[in-house]
């Protein structure tokens, strides 16, 4: 169990935890999380056993919560239950979810429950979860700047239970940068933040 560390700052080269050739029943909570790339990283040739639990624990501006490629067949059960995640818009981008469960030949059953998931603030430009094999369960967490039809990327196994979660879709307009040109015309490139965010450029006098 890991329980009440904090791991910050180390952006997009970094993984704060990663798997040696065995994890089994393995929890972590109450943790800190600001500025990582993925949370829980795995070798190619980790194998996941029982039960892995992460709870309670706060996620700012990270990149991904779990990505492992194999060697979960002996996993029984992934539980991500009551954490919050939030934070301004991410410097670097999930390609196949910010939980992203890429094990493909899984029985696991993968449980997102009672979390709190603030993306208003966010630059995703990818649904939130993926998992490529077992059964996912999404119940009872609160999403703001998500709705139910962006929960899951491209590819995620058909086993699903969608149920109990509140979705809040109001998204903010971030400007990036602006330049001075001639004339007294300004030219800003503003950012959608939120799901799915897009880039345009405004020019006006």
């Amino acid at each position: 169990t890991f329980n009440g560390l904090g791991f910050m700052g180390i952006g997009n080269s970094g993984y704060p935890i990663q798997a040696g050739e065995v994890l089994e029943n393995f929890t972590i909570k109450s943790c800190y999380f600001e500025n990582v790339n993925t949370v829980l990283c795995s070798f190619a040739s980790t194998q996941f056993k029982g039960t892995l639990t992460i709870t309670e624990t706060l996620n700012n501006n990270s990149l991904q919560f779990l990505a492992w490629i194999d060697g979960a067949k002996e996993l029984v059960k992934l539980e991500y239950t009551n954490n919050k995640v939030y934070g301004e818009v991410a410097e670097h981008f999930a390609v196949k979810g910010m939980i992203s469960f890429r094990a493909t030949d899984s029985s696991a059953e993968i449980v997102i429950e009672n979390n709190e998931f603030d993306f208003a603030n966010y630059t995703l430009t990818s649904n939130p979860f993926y998992a490529l094999s077992g059964s996912i369960v999404v119940k009872n967490n609160k999403f703001t700047g998500l709705t139910e039809d962006k929960l899951f990327h491209e590819g995620t196994v058909e086993a699903r239970t969608v149920e109990g979660n509140e979705y809040s879709t109001s998204e903010s307009i971030k400007i990036a940068d602006v330049v001075a040109g001639e004339d007294g015309v300004y030219e800003v490139t503003a950012v959608v933040v939120g799901v799915n965010a897009q880039s345009f450029l405004i020019k006006d006098e």
